[in-house]
């Protein structure tokens, strides 16, 4: 039985920060789909996804750009998901 791949969202904006969470992903979880957002600007996206999109939501608090990450509709995608980070 062949299993499904881990579907994750990160919510960071710091880049190096990304470029490790997705090496880190790759060497543990092969195949894991990534969905990124990196300002609160894109995070209207996440109102057209599907409840059951994410497996895993990595959540940063503060965007440079403006504004946090905590706005994002979390409660849809389900809190226990939820791994909170902080670059």
């Amino acid at each position: 039985m062949k299993s499904e791949p881990l579907r994750v969202l990160i919510l960071e904006d710091y880049q190096p920060a990304i470029a490790e969470l997705k090496r880190g992903l790759a060497k543990h979880f092969s195949g894991a789909q990534l969905t990124i957002i990196d300002t609160t600007a894109h995070l209207a996206a996440l109102a057209n996804e599907p409840a059951d999109r994410f497996d895993v939501i990595l959540l940063d608090y503060y965007c440079a750009a403006g504004g946090n990450f905590h706005v994002a509709p979390l409660e849809k995608f389900g809190l226990k998901k939820v791994i909170s980070i902080s670059s």
